[in-house]
């Protein structure tokens, strides 16, 4: 019986599913976010802009003020739209973990904690020429959590250079190498 659970444990191993970020299609930028919730009322919001090759264009990471985690992660999406209009991009691919939060976008149901942050990205994504919304699982959410994790230490609002710790180049190069991989 032990070798037969070893077999069993080994053949599940094998035929999981690996879940990696994906790049955008041609002409597309994709925007990871990541909205983390620390205790009451401090959180940190994170967009993780990368172009089809799966190079950064802008990581922008700030602090939050908010009771819930969900209204950190709407906060994000706000701030991942302002962003896109500032560079200007046309063709924006948002993917957030926050299944909730993507549920209330698409369908455009109203969570009265966040209702007037749901206005806000309403009216911003008109400005969007093309954008869309999409959920992943936090597997493939890597480098915006792990962004998030740094801003929770950090006194001050960041834009990341090209300059990054360690740990951030890795998951960075293992992301490029998926996306010249397709």
């Amino acid at each position: 019986n032990q070798q037969k659970s070893a077999i069993d444990t080994t053949q599940q191993w094998r035929n999981r599913t690996v879940v990696t970020w994906n790049p955008p299609q041609m002409g597309q930028v994709k925007c990871n976010t990541d909205g983390a919730h620390y205790n009451a009322g401090s959180g940190a919001t994170t967009a993780v802009f990368r172009n089809v090759e799966g190079k950064i264009i802008t990581v922008n990471t700030s602090k939050a003020l908010a009771n819930s985690a969900i209204a950190v992660e709407a906060m994000t999406i706000r701030n991942v739209l302002k962003t896109a209009i500032q560079l200007n991009i046309n063709n924006l691919i948002i993917e957030t973990d926050c299944q909730v939060l993507y549920r209330a976008i698409k369908s455009k149901q109203i969570i009265a904690e966040i209702k007037p942050v749901l206005h806000d990205i309403d009216i911003l994504s008109q400005r969007v020429q093309q954008l869309g919304f999409t959920w992943i699982p936090r597997e493939a959410n890597k480098l915006p959590h792990q962004f998030a994790a740094l801003q929770q230490h950090s006194p001050t609002n960041r834009n990341w250079s090209q300059e990054f710790p360690t740990i951030i180049e890795n998951i960075i190069s293992n992301e490029e190498e998926i996306a010249r991989a397709r």
